[in-house]
């Protein structure tokens, strides 16, 4: 979807939780790259106020954290 175009800083109505906040708690490296290839806004904030920076300084995944810094 992100392919085609798809808007990459759509959030979730349960959680606010946008693709590139998903892909961080997953930790797909390769995907939190093309997200923010494709623009992903990473101050985007969810329903409990959190980045996706802080839920990636939550898993330690530093790889992902130095991609959002």
């Amino acid at each position: 979807m992100v392919e085609k175009g798809a808007n990459v800083n759509i959030q979730d109505s349960f959680l606010g939780r946008s693709i590139l906040m998903q892909a961080v708690i997953d930790e797909n490296v390769e995907m939190v790259k093309k997200l923010l290839r494709k623009g992903a806004n990473k101050r985007l904030r969810d329903h409990n106020n959190e980045t996706a920076l802080m839920l990636a300084e939550y898993n330690g995944n530093s790889e992902i954290i130095n991609l959002l810094q």
